[in-house]
């Protein structure tokens, strides 16, 4: 693997705002979807992702996707 780039090493303002955008419509998106009465397994996946750790702590969408 080469050298990382700066984005994937510092969480970005643009990074930040994703990620804030996307935690608050999976917030929303789940609570709904898991109270239907239908779905009984909901599966996420992040197929773009990093390890969701930046060393200035940000925190990626692997991170809260736990949570």
């Amino acid at each position: 693997m080469g050298r990382k780039r700066e984005s994937q090493i510092v969480m970005l303002e643009h990074s930040k705002a994703k990620i804030e955008l996307l935690e608050k419509y999976l917030q929303k998106y789940l609570n709904i979807i898991s109270n239907d009465g239908f779905t009984n397994k909901i599966n996420l996946f992040d197929l773009f992702c990093g390890e969701g750790i930046y060393e200035n702590g940000g925190e990626g969408s692997p991170v809260i996707l736990i949570v």
